[in-house]
């Protein structure tokens, strides 16, 4: 079901007020589909030009709400979005969005119709739990506890062909009293240490991805040192990570690790 609500200002093709109630709101694209349930877009002061798109000419003060958007990567439920329209230009705060179950805080900023379009995140969630997180894209639970994460992203497209290459920004995560399971890091430090070639980024990889993050930093020689005994786990007290971003390449920067024994 759709309800519409449109008020025009006197004289004049703007719009005084739009509402838009629908009871859900579906969006493809060709790798995912983007549904919202219970979608309520309203919009005051709506101003723009007589031209072919009049998005790229549009100011307005909007709220966005729905009560679940679900992808096929990820669902957060009760959402609600404040939007400040200028020409085209659009700067959304989040009032109400709940990330890996946590509320978090940011701001986006978006020009998609400049000559150049740029777009910036910053955005950071505190005290979720990792294993929310992780559950997306592995079967086992590789590593769980509480975890922050504070992204500060800029894309910069410059390049239609290869967009992605003017990503640039950073990525922090902090966490404390994790359980890593299938692998004991500390006898893994061990195992390593004799090679010198061993540092805490390889740790890391492993601490994050098993054996197959070993395999990218390292090599298959070490990733099959890193492949632990059934029920083996650690216990990490605080962990904290680093990356940046440079033309759309993540690379750590820097992993620090304590662990009960190390």
């Amino acid at each position: 079901s759709a309800h519409a609500d449109l008020e025009l200002k006197n004289d004049s093709l703007d719009f005084e007020h739009i509402l838009l109630e629908l009871k859900s709101l579906d969006y493809t694209t060709e790798t995912d589909t983007i549904h919202a349930a219970g979608f309520v877009l309203e919009a005051m002061d709506v101003q723009y030009s007589g031209n072919d798109n009049p998005f790229a000419s549009l100011t307005a003060a909007i709220e966005v709400q729905a009560q679940a958007v679900r992808t096929n990567y990820f669902e957060v439920k009760d959402v609600a979005y404040s939007i400040d329209a200028s020409v085209g230009n659009f700067t959304v705060y989040p009032e109400r969005v709940q990330f890996f179950d946590k509320e978090g805080e940011g701001v986006y900023e978006f020009s998609p119709f400049a000559a150049n379009p740029v777009y910036k995140v910053k955005y950071r969630v505190n005290n979720f739990r990792v294993e929310t997180l992780l559950q997306k894209f592995f079967t086992d639970t590789v590593i769980s506890g509480p975890m922050d994460i504070n992204l500060d992203l800029l894309l910069s497209v410059s390049n239609q062909i290869e967009p992605m290459k003017g990503l640039n920004g950073s990525l922090n995560l902090y966490g404390r009293d994790l359980v890593i399971y299938g692998m004991d890091l500390d006898n893994l430090l061990k195992k390593y240490k004799r090679s010198q070639k061993f540092n805490l980024v390889d740790l890391g990889a492993v601490a994050l991805a098993g054996p197959f993050g070993l395999a990218i930093t390292k090599g298959s020689q070490f990733a099959s040192l890193a492949i632990g005994e059934f029920g083996e786990s650690t216990g990490v007290v605080e962990v904290v990570s680093e990356w940046t971003c440079r033309n759309g390449r993540f690379n750590i920067i820097d992993v620090a690790f304590t662990t009960e024994d190390n």
